[in-house]
């Protein structure tokens, strides 16, 4: 599992207050309930074959929401016609969060499946592995994570967070796909020390077994400190130092990492968002890695544009990274664009080049009606140690009609092409019609 994931305490509570972000209920001491259900078919142009399939899922979630807790329940399933029918689980999640004035407790255990085929992205979004070898099978990802958080608003603040998952293929054909097991845990420790300036300790542990026939394991080590000051009221500093370690075995050529890191950065507030620089040394299985970068992030009336200029530097590798952002509200829709070069690493394989675009512009062109196109090109440089450069291009039309208060039709097409260095492209063309319903009761 690989570098670009979120940090582990912002994953655990989004993922704990997010089993079902779209059903999400007003204070109220009554269970809500929410019941997604969708049903199509689909005809598929792929090379060697044309198919067409008939697929339905349905969702239930249950949210109970009272003034100082919650707990949702989510399950989904699907079944689907077409060579063969099939079917299996889409997700179960449960989640509960407890708040009181000086203090949060989250928790979720969640259980995912996705087919690996159908993955629009090269990096997986719940592994964060990349899924640059198409194959039939499904990736079955489970978690159980709990957060603590006391002391909020205190002279001292403190935060634990457990996690432990697993991952298991399913059906595979590729043996670049590995089951694996995790756990990690992480404290967080903050000590406001005047009302301008603050000392932040943290100490975490990620270990990693990979069920690859060679047993291998990493298990990645941290420990650091940080003080933050405020230089004025609209400028901020921050300057850290730690250890870092690394401890690899199993496959050939893998090697034990210790080092120190280092932090430093400041941040200036203005009327319309901010600017930073920051300087960043951390630790990777390939090695070393020193980072420099500029952001900013600009308000405007109606949207938000955001973006990041940097330079990394391994022993391996050197380059530019970059990220945009950019988001508009129209009168009649919105415009959602990004971009960004990175360098992400995937469990204990070599840092990549990852190049992503994408756009999404939704119009409505009806009271009831709206057209939504979505576009993206996402590449993966070859691995110095093995891995070829892998890219994929994707772009959808989708018109999408209400036709009442819960329900609704969607039709429209998909383009699909991946092409992998040395072989032949593949492309994958999909007609669609959809029927769906959406409701929510007390």
């Amino acid at each position: 599992m690989g570098g670009g994931r979120a940090t582990l305490t912002g994953a655990l509570i989004a993922l704990a207050v997010g089993g079902m972000p779209e059903a999400r209920a007003e204070v109220s001491d009554a269970p809500a309930l929410r019941v997604d259900f969708k049903t199509g078919v689909a005809a598929e142009d792929a090379p060697g074959a044309a198919t067409g399939t008939a697929r339905s899922d349905l969702r239930f979630g249950v949210i109970r929401s009272t003034k100082g807790s919650s707990v949702e329940v989510s399950l989904g399933a699907w079944v689907e016609a077409g060579g063969r029918a099939k079917g299996g689980l889409d997700h179960l999640r449960l989640s509960y969060a407890r708040t009181s004035r000086q203090s949060a407790l989250t928790a979720h255990l969640r259980v995912e499946e996705a087919t690996l085929s159908s993955e629009a992205s090269l990096i997986d979004p719940v592994t964060g592995d990349f899924v640059t070898v198409v194959d039939p099978g499904r990736r079955r990802a489970m978690q159980a994570a709990m957060s603590l958080r006391t002391g909020i608003g205190e002279r001292v603040e403190f935060n634990l967070d457990l996690r432990r998952g697993a991952t298991r293929y399913i059906g595979t054909v590729s043996p670049s796909y590995n089951d694996s097991d995790s756990w990690s845990a992480a404290v967080t420790a903050k000590l406001r020390v005047s009302p301008v300036a603050h000392l932040r300790g943290e100490f975490g542990v990620h270990d990693e077994r990979t069920l690859d026939g060679l047993d291998s394991q990493r298990r990645v080590g941290f420990g650091r400190v940080e003080l933050g000051y405020d230089l004025n009221p609209v400028t901020s500093f921050s300057v850290g130092v730690g250890h870092s370690w690394i401890d690899q075995s199993g496959a050939a050529g893998l090697v034990d990492r210790r080092g120190t890191t280092l932090v430093a950065g400041v941040t200036r507030e203005h009327r319309r968002g901010h600017v930073g620089l920051r300087y960043a040394r951390t630790v990777e299985s390939s090695g070393t890695r020193d980072l420099i970068e500029v952001s900013a992030r600009l308000e405007q009336p109606r949207g938000e544009l955001k973006g990041s200029l940097g330079y990394t530097r391994t022993a391996q590798h050197s380059g530019p990274i970059a990220a945009l952002t950019y988001r508009h509200e129209m009168a009649r829709g919105r415009i959602h664009l990004s971009a960004a070069q990175k360098f992400s690493t995937s469990g204990t394989g070599s840092p990549r080049a990852v190049s992503e675009t994408r756009l999404r512009l939704d119009r409505e062109v009806t009271a009831r009606g709206t057209i939504r196109i979505e576009a993206g090109y996402q590449a993966v440089g070859a691995a110095p140690m093995g891995g070829a450069a892998v890219s994929r291009a994707s772009v959808a039309l989708t018109y999408d009609h209400r036709l009442t208060r819960d329900w609704s039709l969607e039709g429209g097409l998909r383009h699909l092409a991946t092409r992998r260095a040395g072989q032949s492209g593949s492309r994958r063309n999909t007609i669609f019609v959809t029927l769906s319903r959406s409701f929510m009761s007390r």
